[in-house]
């Protein structure tokens, strides 16, 4: 799991501890519907991953992207800067942002309790953002995020307890660059658009990797939440179960 060991967030399983199940699997994509692109560019943050542009970036064209790069890889692709997927940081943008992901998890999931814990913990997405760093995230980079999210998302639906090494988060790193390089006007998304997305994948990527902490000797919970981790990613058109983790990224499973 990417998780910091030492230091502040040595105890990052126990920022979500009570919190009603249902809460986190509405928050990891369990009880919400696949995102669309709603008529006023809005995206679901309630599920693990989202619609980024208010133009025609769509779920679909970015998990086409992520898939080709997977099973289909160019022969020779362009490598992508990583500045083309940084933002302008905005502090109040992010408490807008928290808000705007407590009011997308459905009411009878818990939102109230997701609200009091979050507001519980107003330095909270500073603490993730120096945990995504200690693995080599840049936490203000959209690609980054997204792979964060994207070993997290693997980790917990395959069940496996592990830490990637640096070579392995490189290589994801790498294949999300190429992927959001190759999506359609992904250039003219917004700062805040890409803030927001990028803070809605860090904050799910840490409610799995708490969720797992909190389940991983329960077999019956944590099957659920396997489960969870992979519809989610399933309703944006990733499909974790025909991937693994390698060295070299994600590769086809048969292909291990």
């Amino acid at each position: 799991m990417i998780w910091r060991k030492d230091g502040k967030l040595q105890a990052w399983h126990r920022r979500f501890r009570g919190l009603p199940w249902l809460a986190l699997a509405a928050a990891i994509g369990a009880s919400s519907p696949a995102p669309t692109l709603a008529q006023d560019g809005a995206f679901d943050m309630g599920a693990l991953t989202a619609t980024l542009s208010t133009d025609n970036v769509t779920q679909a064209e970015r998990a086409r992207s992520i898939n080709d790069q997977i099973f289909n890889p160019p022969p020779s692709p362009v490598p992508a800067t990583g500045a083309a997927f940084t933002y302008r940081y905005d502090r109040a943008r992010t408490r807008q942002n928290l808000r705007n992901f407590i009011a997308r998890t459905p009411v009878e999931a818990g939102r109230a309790e997701l609200e009091r814990q979050l507001a519980a913990q107003p330095g909270l997405m500073d603490e993730i953002s120096a945990g995504a760093r200690s693995f080599g995230f840049d936490p203000h980079d959209v690609a980054d995020a997204y792979a964060m999210w994207w070993m997290n998302a693997w980790l917990v639906a395959s069940k496996h307890d592990e830490v990637p090494d640096a070579a392995t988060v490189e290589a994801v790193k790498r294949q999300v660059r190429n992927a959001f390089a190759a999506t359609p006007d992904f250039a003219k998304t917004s700062d805040a658009e890409r803030q927001e997305y990028a803070e809605a994948l860090l904050l799910q990527a840490t409610m799995l990797g708490s969720a797992f902490e909190q389940l991983k000797n329960d077999p019956r919970m944590l099957d659920q939440l396997a489960n969870a981790a992979h519809q989610g990613a399933k309703a944006s058109g990733i499909d974790l179960s025909r991937m693994s983790l390698t060295q070299s990224g994600f590769v086809p499973r048969e292909a291990k």
